[in-house]
């Protein structure tokens, strides 16, 4: 089997109506993929909400963020909450570090903002 016909062949199921209308339907009825399933930034501030806001401390690890967002059925990697709280949560949150050298962490935690802007836009959360 040469590129060209392995090419042609993936061309021609892709192209497919009937297979295309089939994997629609299979993602339409899976109730785990929704579109806030799949939006990190909302999986991060469900996390850092369900904090309690009176609790002495309320800062989570990227990785304390990312075990409770799983745990909540919204699985996301570690490296992508650091990635999402870089670039689309600055504001939503104050961050402080902890440890010295090598063992240096940083830990986050909603603000003010970031808890008004959760629960106007995701009043259902």
């Amino acid at each position: 089997m040469n590129a060209e016909n392995t090419t042609t062949e993936t061309a021609n199921a892709n192209a497919n109506p009937l297979l295309i209308k089939h994997v629609d339907a299979q993602r339409n009825n899976d109730p785990t993929r929704t579109p806030l399933n799949k939006d990190q930034l909302y999986k991060v501030l469900v996390a850092l909400a369900s904090v309690p806001t009176e609790a002495p401390e309320g800062y989570l690890t990227a990785r304390e963020i990312a075990a409770a967002a799983t745990s909540r059925n919204l699985p996301i990697l570690a490296e992508n909450v650091r990635k999402v709280l870089r670039t689309r949560a600055t504001t939503f949150v104050e961050s402080r570090s902890r440890g010295e050298g090598v063992n240096r962490v940083t830990e986050f935690r909603l603000n003010d903002a970031g808890r008004s802007f959760f629960n106007d836009t995701y009043p259902f959360a």
